[in-house]
């Protein structure tokens, strides 16, 4: 293979990198045991271009909206009253895209906007359910995998006062809103309004459309379609958009920390697998995470003709990551396995590792600053000793 016979040259490129992400901070003659961690090969140097994060949006119709992988339906954004025929029992069951938030305050506005209830919510009592779009349109900016699903949240104390308010008001809306430091989430139905049939309440939605429909991004208004290339995790997106159905979105994130460690080709399928470390994709369903990893380094499987994922921005908001692959990668199956590290200074300038490469291949060095040795550890199963010299922390 050809990566066999280039990995003893390149075997170098990493040092400093490889020196960076494991080695430090280590104690002084602190042994660590790492089992199962790989060397890894910077992305960037190996046929690999890591593309800017995007933040992505897209009007589907007067009710829809998508955001990265997130699809927003107006008329899965609602309410309903259960145990009607209970007395002092009347409940709210809530429902909004799963994907936007999880944790947060719900709201029921009146008329003039002013909120009338508030109720907090955690995670741990909100239940994801499956929903079908109504009628989303498939289109070559469409993810093929859109999160449809919905959280759900029920009230747990009696609402008939509630319903009493808000039967008075010509017409209402709930909204569903977090903001934290870096982040804004605020998410609000369509107008809707309550009448009372037969001694039973019913919500029934005032779908009449607004005059227009906008988007606005860091104050200005765009296109009804588009992306914002984020080069930094301080370079902030503010959202503002409006729907012909009169439900309406506001947006605040930017992108979190992550180091691509490793890029590399899986022999046998049409699939890439991606180290990293920092912001995980959206999908806990594509993350892997390997023993003797830190707890934030994970790995994923990408489609190696279209390789991209959604990655977490501030507020866990979608941005999306793409990979531009201008030739030969390495394989799963080249890989050199780090057993141990240890110290052998009180400087903490001097390291020594012990590596284990895949069966066949052999390991040269050519750094001044560095020493490689065979050696047979029957214990540990090391075949090389690798030495580094006067580290820069």
């Amino acid at each position: 293979m050809k990566w066999k016979r280039l990995l003893v040259f390149r075997i170098f490129i990493f040092f400093y990198f490889f020196a960076f992400c494991i080695l430090c901070p280590f104690q002084v003659f602190a042994q660590t045991s790492i089992s199962g961690s790989q060397l890894y090969f910077p992305a960037e140097k190996n046929h690999v271009e890591i593309l800017p994060q995007r933040f992505e949006y897209q009007f589907i119709n007067k009710d829809q909206i998508r955001i990265g992988d997130i699809l927003i339906d107006a008329n899965l954004i609602d309410f309903q009253i259960l145990n009607q025929k209970s007395k002092n029992q009347q409940r709210l069951r809530f429902r909004w895209p799963a994907g936007l938030l999880q944790s947060g305050e719900i709201v029921i506005q009146d008329e003039s906007g002013k909120g009338i209830w508030y109720h907090k919510f955690t995670k741990e009592h909100v239940f994801p359910i499956s929903a079908s779009p109504t009628g989303a349109e498939v289109t070559t900016y469409t993810p093929p995998h859109l999160r449809t699903s919905l959280a759900t949240y029920e009230t747990g104390e009696d609402v008939l006062p509630l319903l009493e308010i808000v039967r008075r008001s010509t017409f209402f809306r709930f909204c569903v809103h977090r903001e934290q430091a870096l982040t804004k989430i605020y998410l609000c139905s369509k107008d809707l309004f309550l009448k009372q049939s037969k001694g039973e309440f019913q919500i029934v939605s005032r779908d009449r459309a607004r005059p227009e429909s906008y988007v606005e991004i860091n104050g200005q208004v765009v296109s009804t379609q588009g992306t914002v290339v984020l080069n930094a995790p301080e370079q902030n997106v503010s959202m503002r958009a409006l729907m012909l159905s009169g439900a309406s979105l506001e947006l605040d994130t930017r992108m979190k920390k992550v180091r691509f460690k490793d890029v590399l080709d899986t022999p046998g399928k049409r699939e890439i697998l991606v180290r990293a470390q920092g912001a995980e994709p959206v999908d806990p369903q594509l993350v892997e995470h390997s023993p003797g990893d830190a707890p934030d380094e994970w790995q994923t499987h990408l489609n190696r003709q279209r390789p991209y994922t959604f990655l977490k921005g501030e507020g866990d908001l979608p941005l999306r990551q793409e990979f531009l692959i201008d030739g030969t990668l390495r394989s799963t199956e080249v890989n050199v396995s780090v057993l141990s590290v240890a110290s052998e200074n009180l400087t903490g300038d001097r390291y020594v590792l012990f590596l284990k490469p895949a069966p066949g291949l052999s390991l040269k060095f050519y750094d001044k600053k560095s020493i490689l040795a065979s050696t047979e550890d029957s214990k540990s199963g090391a075949s090389y000793k690798w030495t580094l010299i006067d580290l820069q922390h």
